[in-house]
């Protein structure tokens, strides 16, 4: 039997205040008038660039993921207009200090950076880069254990002390959760998911719905988009209680069950979210241009996940600007000026990988 998800605002407004909503995909908004076609260049580098899954910008340089390496950034010095490699960031392995993959996040309030295991999402690391040899002077490193009552996805940082926030992924009557550094539970925000229509397990709806959250740098703001459609909202958090919810986009996603009673199956003919960048003015967000049908025919593919287009919204959810590129990119970052953007592009004949830059 197919299950389909039906958005139920109602559900939502009865623990939101403040919820606007009206029906939205990528043909509902105009953009004439405000797309704008830019070029991108190729920045050199003085070594061949790691196979990258996504970058962070620091103040002098960038924080590089690697896929396939013994450590799980690589940290590059911008100089000149190219890229240094300046040093290898956290080894790869269960050891202390370490991790099998790490998500980071820079929290510009007080120029941290944390590195959160998103593997067991039992540990982060919390490093000072006021401190010279922070990023590698691993002595220097806060260990930050976090909660493992609840699964988690998208954790992410919301204050100088060492709070976080996340998805909880078995919860349907609330969507995210909050924590401090040390706390053994999870304090649930009051904010549903949307409804399915039918009973179905917990993990069931919060895998479906798994997205990624960032904050908005300085406020107390949220974004949050779906990996499984194109299900985008941006929402406030005040005193634990959410407001201000706007809804970009709410095409949730459309799944069956598995044969197990708790897997979904996603749709083969639902498009992919949305890679999403937050900073203090704009909320970047680029399409994964591809169905899950197609996945497994594209996957490994040069054009897999990749798009020409950059859709940019300020954090009352109005369209800025829609960015055309000459190349087709993915792992879009921007700096915090709004200055250049930064994202990875894979030549479709030697298949190398180059960081291109855009002045905005």
């Amino acid at each position: 039997m197919k299950f389909h998800i039906l958005l139920c605002i109602s559900a939502i407004s009865a623990f939101v205040t403040g919820c606007t909503h009206s029906p939205r995909q990528p043909d509902d908004y105009r953009w004439e008038g405000k797309t704008t076609r830019l070029d991108t260049r190729i920045v050199p580098a003085d070594s061949a660039l790691f196979r990258t899954g996504g970058m962070e910008i620091m103040d002098k340089g960038i924080l590089m993921y690697n896929i396939s390496q013994p450590d799980n950034f690589s940290y590059y010095v911008l100089r000149n207009d190219s890229l240094i490699f300046s040093a290898p960031v956290q080894k790869k392995g269960k050891g202390p200090y370490e991790a099998i993959f790490s998500r980071a996040i820079r929290l510009e309030d007080c120029d941290k950076l944390y590195l959160i295991d998103q593997q067991s999402n039992e540990k982060a690391y919390g490093i000072d880069l006021g401190e010279p040899d922070g990023m590698t002077d691993v002595k220097t490193w806060s260990t930050l254990s976090l909660p493992t009552t609840d699964p988690l996805f998208s954790i992410v940082p919301t204050g100088c002390d060492d709070t976080f926030m996340a998805q909880i992924l078995n919860d349907k009557e609330h969507m995210f959760g909050y924590f401090k550094a040390g706390d053994s539970v999870v304090t649930p925000i009051a904010f549903p998911y949307p409804d399915a229509g039918v009973a179905c397990p917990e993990i069931t709806l919060g895998t479906a719905f798994i997205g990624t959250l960032q904050k908005r740098p300085e406020y107390n703001e949220y974004v949050f988009s779906a990996q499984n459609s194109r299900y985008v909202m941006i929402f406030s958090l005040q005193d634990s209680i959410p407001g201000n919810v706007k809804l970009l986009y709410d095409a949730v996603p459309q799944f069956a069950l598995a044969a197990d009673g708790i897997n979904p199956r996603i749709s083969g003919e639902t498009l992919s979210g949305f890679y999403v960048q937050a900073t203090r003015e704009y909320i970047y967000l680029t399409p994964r241009n591809h169905r899950d049908k197609d996945a497994e025919a594209l996957e490994g593919h040069p054009s897999f996940g990749t798009a020409f287009e950059i859709l940019v919204f300020d954090w009352n959810g109005e369209p800025i600007r829609r960015i055309l590129l000459d190349r087709p990119v993915k792992n879009v970052t921007v700096d915090s000026w709004n200055d250049y953007m930064y994202a990875r592009h894979t030549d479709s004949t030697s298949w190398e990988d180059h960081i291109v830059r855009v002045k905005l």
